[in-house]
């Protein structure tokens, strides 16, 4: 590994690191919180160092040591890595991640190291932009709602749209239109029974089938994504950031987030939850945006939020 004094890659050191961790956890418990932030930052460093195929054999040593065993009584560690809804960040992991629990989630028993490692994982940098993400996009809504009251709204990938719950203008049906987007139909049912009768709508749809769907499309004056483009590569980032853009009425907004390469969790997220992300800075962000004539985008942005893992892009249609 590239910690060694020649700069070479060292499984044999990479395996004692995992050795040192694993023996903290198991003999001194109370050190837990450094040992997993030690592991963390361990991780990160040796993805950002590291080639492709070097890396790859650290996730390896990761999933074949003991240590895994251990990290995967976390609830979170273990739901993210076994992908129970066959893709990773569903909308049942993400209510994990709000409510900060993982009651009612987990059928198996959790032992009480599991349950420490949780208590450790669910306070990291991902899961708190997750939770900032959410009150960030309800307060954009209600932003969007009190500069036009009959505002048509679209959630794209929308999950279980928990920022509704936080949003006054939706739980006062002050808006036009709300309409989500998902590919999971349970999440769609999930949301047609829950926001339902609020008024908002939800239809199940691909990215696929949204890109080669030639019928005219509908508009909306804010559309955002949140979670999406961190799974699309950049032919069909962009390609899809042009589609919804057509879809926004004149003075219209669009909202994406992504995370960013500076995401603190990013080995860790790799190497024990399975969880691969496409990572953008701030120029990758303004390249979603190259199928989009410059002269019909009004005011466009890129921002970051208070933790630096999520990175948006908000552009405004003339």
């Amino acid at each position: 590994m590239s910690d060694s004094a020649d700069g070479l890659f060292s499984p044999t050191m990479a395996a004692e690191f995992l050795d040192q961790v694993y023996a903290d956890l198991m003999r001194r418990p109370e050190t837990l919180d450094a040992a997993l932030a030690a592991l963390s930052w361990y991780l990160r460093t040796q993805r950002r160092k590291l080639a492709t195929p070097q890396w790859q054999h650290i996730v390896t040593l990761c999933l074949d040591h003991p240590l895994r065993q251990v990290l995967h009584q976390d609830p979170l560690t273990a739901r993210a890595f076994s992908m129970s809804r066959g893709y990773q960040g569903d909308a049942e992991l993400l209510d994990i991640i709000y409510g900060g629990d993982y009651k009612g989630f987990s059928a198996d028993p959790v032992s009480a190291l599991g349950a420490a490692v949780f208590s450790h994982t669910i306070r990291c940098q991902a899961p708190t932009a997750v939770r900032e993400r959410r009150t960030f996009l309800a307060a954009q809504i209600d932003m969007q709602c009190a500069r036009l009251a009959s505002s048509h709204i679209l959630s794209v990938a929308c999950g279980h749209m928990r920022e509704l719950e936080l949003s006054t203008s939706v739980q006062a049906r002050a808006f036009g239109r709300f309409a989500g987007l998902d590919q999971d139909p349970v999440t769609v049912n999930f949301v047609q029974n829950t926001w339902g009768q609020l008024g908002v709508e939800c239809k199940r749809e691909s990215v696929k089938a949204l890109l080669t769907d030639d019928s005219p499309a509908e508009s909306f004056d804010y559309i955002y994504t949140a979670g999406l483009y961190d799974y699309l590569d950049e032919p069909v980032a962009q390609g899809l950031t042009r589609k919804l853009f057509r879809m926004l009425r004149p003075r219209g907004r669009l909202l994406i987030g992504n995370y960013t390469p500076n995401t603190v969790d990013v080995g860790y997220m790799e190497a024990y939850m399975g969880w691969n992300l496409l990572y953008r800075d701030a120029s990758a962000m303004q390249n979603l945006a190259a199928m989009i004539p410059a002269s019909s985008i009004g005011n466009r942005e890129v921002f970051s939020d208070t933790t630096g893992a999520v990175i948006y892009l908000s552009m405004e249609a003339q």
